[in-house]
């Protein structure tokens, strides 16, 4: 079987998708020998870093024209027998006559449970929606990244259940290169983090509930010596964020790295007393694991995929109760020996999610896709 695999992600700058391509792809021609798989991407930087796959380099262009437009054209060509879309939507273009596999990372796009989080602007809505019901009427099989994804899958279309799989996503161990103490140092000196600190690895939006996190960090902050750490860049409707810093006066303990290389993140989650994830709702909740593989104790919310991926290996906590947010970080922050035991924790539950185990279960998918073939009729009904 011949499967392509979209690969627009890759040229994102960061996000769930780049990390997913990147770790998963290399691993398709180690765990199926079978199957041919070919790679369509725009991403100089990423050229000739996936052996053992056909690689299809398609110029930069708009998304829209990429989706619809140079990928649908490239997959005529080469004519699969299967394709792959890892964002949530199948372009609108592709060959209809070719089973496809869509795997859906979240539906903020979606009211779900009576709850509508309004994290992207209207247009971006809209296109999604309309690309998310086309998509999923022509999907062989749906793969969500977590339990809860299927669930909300389920909760905003008519699909049947047999279609849909959740795949958890993997994790890698850093390397150690990454955490010598050169490294360390390094990575200290280049951000000027000179205070030990709490870190928070995401966007500013809405959705990750960070104004309550920075209410949270206020009433501890004067008995700790601890900065506040992010790498979020500029983010959808974040002024709350910084109106929080102003009014608790916390503007100076607050360090904005931005976009950072990914190879500097296993530092940034070494040397943090805990990474703090107090998101209202995520897809899968990648910062948890990779926060956990790094030997750093996590608080993160009691709320959607999180529990599922955290277990028993974090503080988890109500993320709408403030006071809870300052107790569990104060709890962190002042007990060592609960410190460490999210430490050996969240290494024991890291380990237990890999990418290998991830790829075979989607090779299945891919598998089970293939025979049942394009669906003839498949109502989606939303809302």
């Amino acid at each position: 079987m011949r499967i392509a695999v979209l690969g627009r992600g890759l040229s994102m700058s960061v996000g769930g998708t780049k990390t997913y391509l990147e770790e998963m792809v290399p691993w398709l021609p180690r765990v199926d020998t079978r199957n041919e798989y070919a790679l369509f991407h725009g991403s100089a930087a990423h050229r000739g870093r996936f052996p053992g796959l056909r690689e299809f380099f398609l110029p930069r262009a708009h998304p829209l024209l990429w989706d619809n437009g140079l990928f649908p054209f490239a997959v005529r060509r080469w004519r699969p027998d299967l394709i792959f879309c890892p964002k949530n939507v199948r372009p609108w273009f592709l060959p209809r006559d070719i089973p496809t596999v869509l795997l859906v990372h979240d539906l903020l796009y979606f009211p779900l449970r009576g709850v509508y989080l309004n994290e992207y602007a209207a247009a971006d809505v809209a296109y999604m929606r309309l690309f998310f019901r086309a998509g999923i009427r022509r999907a062989a099989m749906v793969v969500a990244v977590s339990e809860n994804t299927r669930r909300d899958v389920l909760e905003v279309t008519n699909i049947p259940p047999e279609r849909v799989a959740a795949i958890h996503h993997g994790v890698s161990p850093p390397a150690e290169e990454a955490l010598t103490p050169a490294a360390l140092d390094r990575v200290r000196r280049t951000h000027g983090l000179s205070q030990p600190y709490v870190f928070y690895p995401g966007s500013l939006s809405p959705r990750k509930n960070m104004a309550r996190a920075i209410e949270a960090f206020a009433r501890i902050a004067s008995r700790v010596p601890h900065d506040l750490v992010v790498t979020a860049g500029k983010s959808w409707k974040d002024r709350p964020v910084f109106e929080a810093l102003a009014r608790h006066g916390l503007r100076d303990r607050f360090r904005q790295l931005g976009c950072v290389p990914s190879s500097e993140l296993p530092a940034l989650y070494r040397m943090a007393s805990l990474c703090l994830y107090p998101s209202l709702y995520e897809g899968f909740g990648m910062p948890v694991l990779e926060a956990m593989a790094c030997g750093c104790p996590v608080i993160a919310s009691e709320t959607s995929s999180i529990p599922e991926v955290a277990g028993d290996a974090a503080l988890l906590v109500n993320p709408l109760d403030v006071d809870a947010l300052a107790e569990a970080i104060w709890r962190v922050l002042t007990q060592d020996a609960l410190a460490d035991h999210l430490r050996r924790r969240g290494l024991s539950r890291a380990a237990s999610f890999s990418w290998r185990a991830c790829t075979e279960r989607l090779v299945a998918v891919f598998e089970e896709a293939r025979e049942r073939g394009v669906p003839s009729r498949l109502r989606c009904g939303l809302f």
